[in-house]
Order: C-alpha cells, then sequence, then structure tokens
C-alpha cells in the first residue's frame, strides 16, 4: 500500500480579518486537535502596517494573533517581514507565501534527508478545505 501523502497547507490572511477568517478555520477544517497527522497548516501574515509598541514577527506579535484566532501552537503563524499584508490583487503576498512553505520544507527534513511535505496547498483564509 501506498505511505499517506504528507501536505502542507498554507493559509493566506490578512492581520485586519485574522481574528475573525482564521478563527473560523481554526473552528473548523483546520482544527490542531483534530488534523491528520500527515497535514500539516500554516498561518501567513504580512508586516504590520501602522507603528505598535511591538516589532513585526516578534513573540508578542504572533502572540497576539495566536490569541485573536484562538490558535495554540504559536509556530503555525508565519510571519512574513517585508511583504505587504494588505496588497490587492494578491500576486506578491502569494509568491511569498510559496517560497516560505518551500524554506518550510527544506527546515522540517527527516534524518534520512528526504523533503518535510509531498504537496503544498495555498488557500485563503476564506476557504473551506475537505480533508478527505
Amino acid at each position: 500500500p501506498r505511505a499517506k501523502q504528507r501536505i502542507l497547507i498554507g493559509v493566506t490572511a490578512s492581520r485586519k480579518t485574522f481574528g475573525s477568517r482564521v478563527a473560523e478555520v481554526v473552528s473548523t477544517w483546520g482544527n490542531e486537535k483534530s488534523l491528520p497527522n500527515d497535514i500539516t497548516v500554516r498561518y501567513f501574515v504580512g508586516d504590520i502596517e501602522k507603528p505598535t509598541s511591538y516589532e513585526s514577527a516578534s513573540d508578542e506579535d504572533i502572540s497576539n494573533l495566536a490569541k485573536q484566532a484562538g490558535i495554540t501552537d504559536l509556530s503555525s503563524i508565519v510571519v512574513m517581514v517585508g511583504v505587504v499584508d494588505n496588497e490587492y490583487p494578491l500576486v506578491g503576498k502569494a509568491v511569498a507565501v510559496i517560497k516560505h512553505m518551500r524554506m518550510i520544507d527544506k527546515s522540517e527534513k527527516t534524518a534520512v534527508r528526504t523533503p518535510a511535505f509531498d504537496w503544498f496547498m495555498d488557500v485563503d483564509d476564506d476557504t473551506y478545505v475537505n480533508l478527505q
């Protein structure tokens, strides 16, 4: 029998709607507790647009985003420094997400030096995914 395919799903999100849309993903198909072992979900946002008391991609920034969406695994949030968060159309942001997913793949290799993921899937934060 064929081994299960390992899939990395990148959810492209906006800081403006992170607390609502990503929270919906987390409470439905992206729930950390019910995800199959062969599927990993990462939430991608761009840089902070307006000055705040903390820096973009800092521990405080990531903790704040996680709190908004009800995420307990802070490593599932990827802040793409230098990427405009509210860009439209999302061409630059989408390319950055794919590049970051490849970097994640290279950093999560096994001892045998095989890629960590067989497939990448990039979806928007308002997309429903049937994991079956």
